[in-house]
């Protein structure tokens, strides 16, 4: 069993009403369902170092057989990032049930998102 796991773009959301990016994960294999932990940082460009501008966890159960699941940064409800800057995302993901998988890492392309 298996997921492929990308990373969008980071871009601001009207209705979240937050600079956002989204993790998308489909998953196969012998097995009905996997249990996929995403661990999402979205990240924001400066000087020296770029900084964490907001973070998620999030545990979904994934039909395999090309189910899909989408992961957002930060969480609905969560913290809200409303400043301009070069935001991307980095996102960790790790099937957890029904075996322990290896981890597998992303990262999205960089965009320079303003708040509307």
């Amino acid at each position: 069993m298996y997921c492929n796991v990308t990373a969008d773009a980071p871009h601001w959301s009207k209705l979240g009403k937050s600079v956002i990016y989204k993790t998308r994960a489909r998953c196969y294999g012998n097995v009905p369902a996997v249990q996929l932990k995403v661990t999402g940082k979205l990240m924001r460009a400066g000087a020296p170092r770029a900084t964490v501008a907001a973070t998620a966890k999030e545990t979904q159960t994934v039909r395999t057989g090309g189910g899909k699941a989408t992961f957002y940064t930060p969480v609905p409800h969560g913290r809200k990032v409303k400043y301009s800057a070069r935001f991307w995302g980095q996102s960790t993901a790790q099937i957890v049930s029904p075996i322990v998988g290896t981890k597998a890492q992303v990262v999205s392309q960089a965009a320079d998102v303003k708040p509307r």
